[in-house]
């Protein structure tokens, strides 16, 4: 049972708007998903339990599911200009997803948090391969990781918003 001493008060959400875009990709996914009401805390003090890392975004439902905590991580990734169609056309190859994950996960590590309940969101741009996944089957998701690892892109082949999962954490949003 956790206890105010357990807890710590942090604001949230000091990401600038730019960042905060991921997040709120994010939050219409799971709201379509699974048909739920989530909202994004924004600038609030919120509690959160002491031995979790530095949390980006809180979403709250009104309606009384879990929060989900949400930690922003940039993606890594090389950009090239290839010739698709004879047109130039900018390409991240996500090539280093990998290391976005792990060194978050040893960070934390090191500082002994907790990251099981945590959501870690793949700030990226990768068009076109990543929309396509090809770029997937090569990333080890390592075990004791975070609750849920999503790729998010705010653009697409379709120019829409995009949500890749690598670890679905949300199976069972209660």
């Amino acid at each position: 049972m956790q206890t105010p001493h357990n807890r710590l008060s942090i604001k949230i959400n000091n990401k600038t708007k730019t960042e905060l875009i991921w997040a709120e990709i994010f939050r219409r996914y799971v709201n379509d998903r699974f048909a739920c009401d989530y909202q994004e805390v924004v600038g609030k003090t919120f509690q959160i339990p002491k031995d979790y890392p530095d949390i980006d975004v809180v979403l709250v439902s009104p309606s009384g599911r879990e929060n989900l905590f949400l930690q922003l991580r940039r993606d890594l990734g090389k950009f090239e200009i290839i010739d698709i169609d004879g047109k130039n056309t900018p390409l991240s190859d996500a090539g280093e997803i990998g290391l976005a994950i792990s060194s978050k996960q040893e960070k934390y590590g090191r500082q002994k948090k907790n990251i099981s309940n945590i959501i870690l969101l793949i700030q990226g741009g990768g068009i076109p391969y990543s929309e396509m996944g090809l770029w997937s089957k090569g990333i080890h998701i390592p075990k004791n990781t975070f609750r849920g690892i999503y790729y998010i892109s705010p653009k697409s082949l379709k120019n829409e918003s995009f949500v890749f999962l690598l670890l679905d954490g949300l199976k069972n949003v209660t």
